[in-house]
């Protein structure tokens, strides 16, 4: 799994994009601004979801390594 901590915000001006900006503009008849804002709140709940699993996932990697030691050393 990729460390979501490291992740750049996404370019919404770039021509991929656009596309998506686009049709969240004509649909829910939004400015620029409404639409990047939104796109902004959706990837950085996301983001914050990825981030609690990439933390729960080391913290269950480390309790295993952890006991294993433990059962290594008896």
């Amino acid at each position: 799994m990729a460390n979501p901590n490291l992740e750049t915000l996404p370019n919404y001006a770039s021509p991929e994009s656009e596309i998506i900006c686009e049709g969240l503009r004509r649909r829910y008849h939004e400015e620029d601004q409404q639409v990047i804002e939104h796109l902004f709140a959706a990837w950085q709940a996301d983001r914050m979801s990825r981030i609690v699993a990439c933390n729960v996932q080391k913290e269950v990697k480390a309790r295993a390594v952890e006991g294993a030691d433990q059962a290594h050393r008896l």
